[in-house]
């Protein structure tokens, strides 16, 4: 053994690793170089006596350049990694060494590829065929957005191995190779999507290459270490251990993962047949809470499994319990990473929310095994193929295993909610045109997932279910294991469907915006007369293009104790339909029957209001879900007055199904933040009291015995906004006196109450409450408890306080995934939304240290929470120039902007009818 190498430097060394050898390397030894500070063992060294190093070369005079926003060519492409890291959680930054297999189809002398921060100590290249023999060393050429060029004194052609060796930093912005503290423990994890897998190991970091890979990791003895692999061995070197992992199948750099701590391991104890052993990690401590996900997940795998007609793609399934990560979750193929509250849950106590919250983000991660990790897009332009297939298949999954959710309703729900970003003249396709980096990290948005579950939701019921599963299984078992593309979807289903699909999906996945269908309609003699007109939803005083989609249109019509349909394909900007079937007058006709198809549509006001009043409890439970939504488009577009529109929310209002209640909470919502007079908020707040009084008798502030599962799930929301918008005294004494029980002894108090009273409390908090909730946070160790916390340290109205709590993001209080809450808070409401916008004017360089580079871009969407002139003018001030937060921070801008627009612009047009129909309303009352 040799100790103390690490004093003379990187200069002249090579190190050799030791253990299993990968599959792709057979029986040749395996690169291992690590940097300064390997410490000295009694084991095998990691050291071996370097062969003669062939000589430099020379850099010429124009050096190459690589831009990590440009696209790879398959010149030369990779086989295999090999990765070997030495990760010590309570440091400040790592060892890496990295041999990639790759094969040179021609001569080259310049490898390009992507890195970016890392600190290269050696790179050199070796003949795959001979890895003992001469080896090259690389100049390196670091480029920009994360690109890399390597060149050599000589051509490589044929196979090599590409040696790294650097360190680079371990620092707790949750993006990449990071750590987080918990308590007096440290630990390290990964989150590698979209770009970031650059920032912790050289690589061709794109989706279209997908290889094995085999990695390694070095911790101190005191911690456990997973992949995405099984462990294969665990080796002590002195105080540290070596755990070396079996080789993956072939994944995209973007999959790979890692987590290193004092972890506590959980397993399922009896597994169905044919399963792959499945563990939950925790930090240490709270692993008694994870009974209920790991029962869930092996029904969610079995479910999955029975659809697709396909097994679990991968050799284990470890999900990881992370307690700093900014994404909800993610599919790092066999070691899933999820933030706690979705993976940690009191079984006894916990929420029927939080319950649907873990079933429903668990089933998406797992259908990405199939969807994304089994087959993986070919470019970021069909990350839809990935996230809006597993939202999805999610819904697919909870009809079969918590049918009493109501997923379907749910799904109809999210589409009409995803409409009002659609509805913006700055909206991206599903399937999006893809520049730099910053369009792929903007890619991640609702239009993606939720347009994208819409669409999908669309064709399945348009082509039948069954058909629609036959071409998925097709294109899952045709490109598995492979990448794949949106047209290779469309010709397996359009091989499955009875009629050609393509046409259909493209219109609606490479087109942005909302198609409308206005419908008219009168009676004849033998029948029925439908005019349809189709063109771009637009807000009132917005305008575009002519556009038409092929939409599958079916209306639905009844009375008389009689209901009839009629269903088309909607491919031109008028129709006129006859109905001779119909054997009667009908006294409705609803234009989007039970809310399948992604349209906004619109009839004459008096009849729209009809549907809400007169005919509500003949409409379908989706089409009821749908309606409020409906009327308030209309509102926005300028077909509707602010009157009929309160007529129609109050009519609605009166709908007991709790999806409906959301949707008309929505509503309220919406009014509030467009409502800035003391007189005209105190009409809405009455109006408000008066709507939710039924409700909030008939459901109750606690939970009570037997309840059905819906009253769990609109709980929180309706006494939220009847102490937020109602202002009710009644509601918010009661939530002040449950909060102190919480901040005295949180296990007292059921979860669900604790954080409905602890948000509600805040409305009117003192500086009494805010302590007590700073002091909880800082003591508790329950997800469930701390997320409750956070929300509420968000809610408060008293600017100081409220100042405070955004203070402890700063402080490390508050980490950086909880800093979404913060500006989504405060723009429910015009004056805290001013409160926050002067605090981030003043921290924003600090925020952008806390959150990261790649995080920064999406800052301007503060602005979105603007409903004002005065805001407006000042955003577009302080954003002269939103490139300098980094690549997609203009797209953000424009449509942050526009956003907080459309809020003006409709204050301007129905503030003064709401104001006084509110007014009549109360004084009538």
């Amino acid at each position: 053994m040799r100790c103390g190498w690490w004093r003379r430097g990187w200069e002249g060394w090579s190190f050799r690793g030791r253990g299993r050898a990968p599959r792709w390397l057979g029986a040749l030894a395996v690169s291992v170089l690590f940097g300064p500070g390997v410490g000295c063992s009694s084991g095998p060294s990691l050291i071996s006596t370097p062969p003669e190093l062939a000589p430099t070369a020379t850099p010429n005079a124009a050096q190459p350049i690589a831009d990590g926003d440009e696209r790879l060519t398959r010149q030369v492409e990779p086989l295999a990694y090999r990765l070997e890291f030495e990760i010590d959680p309570t440091r400040d930054n790592y060892r890496g060494a990295t041999e990639i297999h790759v094969r040179a189809h021609a001569p080259t002398t310049t490898l390009r590829l992507h890195a970016q921060g890392l600190d290269f100590h050696d790179v050199f290249a070796v003949r795959a065929t001979a890895p003992d023999g001469a080896r090259l060393r690389a100049q390196v050429h670091p480029g920009k957005n994360g690109g890399l060029a390597l060149s050599f004194g000589e051509a490589l052609e044929g196979e090599w191995l590409i040696e790294f060796s650097y360190s680079a930093p371990l620092d707790e912005v949750p993006m990449s190779l990071y750590r987080a503290r918990e308590g007096d423990e440290w630990y390290a994890f990964t989150q590698f999507e979209a770009l970031a897998a650059r920032e912790a190991f050289p690589c061709f970091d794109e989706p279209q290459f997908k290889t094995p890979f085999t990695t390694s990791i070095t911790t101190p003895s005191s911690m456990k270490a997973a992949s995405n692999a099984p462990l294969e061995s665990a080796t002590p070197v002195g105080d540290q251990v070596r755990y070396d992992f079996a080789t993956t199948e072939p994944l995209p750099t973007y999959l790979v993962a890692m987590a290193v701590g004092n972890f506590d391991v959980a397993e399922h104890p009896g597994l169905p047949a044919g399963q792959p052993p499945q563990r939950i990690l925790t930090v240490r401590g709270k692993s008694q809470h994870t009974g209920f996900a790991l029962r869930q997940s092996s029904t969610i795998l079995a479910q999955l499994t029975e659809y697709f007609d396909s097994a679990y793609p991968y050799q284990k399934l470890d999900q990881v319990a992370v307690p700093s990560f900014r994404a909800g979750a993610m599919e790092n193929a066999g070691l899933v990473t999820y933030r706690e509250q979705y993976l940690i849950i009191d079984e006894a106590r916990g929420s029927v929310t939080d319950k649907l919250a873990a079933q429903s983000i668990i089933a998406h991660e797992l259908a990405h095994m199939w969807f994304g990790n089994l087959v993986t897009m070919q470019w970021w332009d069909d990350l839809w193929l990935n996230e809006a297939f597993a939202t999805w298949m999610s819904n697919v999954v909870l009809k079969r295993i918590a049918p009493e959710t109501e997923p379907e309703l749910q799904a109809v729900k999210s589409m009409v909610e995803v409409m009002d970003q659609d509805a913006l003249l700055s909206a991206t396709p599903v399937r999006k045109r893809i520049a730099n980096s910053g369009d792929i990290d903007n890619a991640f948005d609702r239009i993606t997932y939720l347009k994208g579950l819409s669409v999908l939701r669309m064709l399945e019921h348009w082509v039948g279910p069954e058909r629609f599963r036959s071409g998925i299984r097709a294109y899952l078992e045709r490109h598995a294991w492979k990448n794949a593309t949106m047209f290779d979807l469309l010709e397996a289903l359009d091989k499955a469907a009875e009629h050609p699909v393509s046409p259909v999906a493209r219109a609606f996945v490479e087109k942005p915006g909302v198609p409308l269908v206005e419908l008219a309609w009168k009676c004849k003699d033998g029948g029925v007369e439908l005019a349809f007109e189709q063109r771009r939803y637009l807000l009132s005083g917005s305008s575009a293009a002519a556009d038409a989609w092929q939409i599958p249109v079916c209306v639905r019509a009844g009375g008389a104790d009689q209901t009839a349909s009629h269903c088309f394909l909607f491919d031109a900007g008028a129709k006129m339909v006859e109905t001779p079937a119909w054997k009667f007058c009908p006294a409705f006709v609803h234009p989007n029957a039970d809310e399948t198809s992604y349209y906004r549509w619109r009839l004459e006001p008096q009849r729209l209001l009809a549907l809400a009043r007169e005919f509500r409890t003949q409409l379908t439970p989706a089409e009821r879900v749908a309606l409020p939504s409906h009327a308030f488009a209309a509102l926005e577009a300028g077909a509707l007055d602010g009157a009929t529109y309160l007529a129609a929310l109050e009519a609605l209002g009166a709908d007991e199904h709790w999806l409906v209640l959301e949707a008309v909470l929505d509503g309220l919502g919406k009014l509030n933040r467009l409502l800035t007079g003391a007189a005209e908020r105190e009409a809405l707040a009455a109006f408000t009291r008066r709507l939710l009084a039924p409700h909030a008798k008939r459901i109750g502030f606690e939970p009570r015995a037997a309840e059905p599962v819906s009253a769990g799930l609109v709980r929180s929301r309706l006494f939220q906004t009847l102490g937020s918008i109602g202002n009710d005294t009644e509601t918010l004494k009661t939530a002040r006196v449950i909060a102190d029980q919480v901040l005295q002894d949180p296990e007292q108090v059921p979860p669900a109450v604790a954080a409905q009273s602890l948000a509600l409390a805040a409305l009117a908090g003192d500086a009494k409450l805010h302590d007590g909730l700073v002091a909880l946070l800082g003591r508790t160790r329950s997800p469930a408890t701390r997320d409750a916390v956070v929300r509420a340290l968000a809610a408060f109205r008293d600017p100081e306080l409220l100042g405070r709590s955004y203070e402890l993001l700063l402080h490390g209080s508050l980490r950086a995934q909880d800093y979404n809450v913060l500006p989504r808070t405060a723009a429910r409401d015009a004056a805290t939304q001013a409160v926050f916008w002067g605090w981030y004017v003043k921290h924003e360089s600090e925020l952008i240290r806390l959150l990261g580079a790649r995080v920064s871009a999406s800052l301007p969407w503060v602005v979105a929470g603007s409903c004002s002139e005065a805001e407006l003018e000042a955003a577009r001030a302080h954003f002269v120039r939103p490139e300098k937060l980094g690549p997609g921070a203009r797209q953000n801008l424009e449509q942050a902007l526009e956003t907080a627009s459309r809020c003006l612009n409709l204050r301007r047009t129905v503030e003064p009818a709401l104001r006084q129909h509110l007014a009549e309303v109360s004084a009538t009352r």
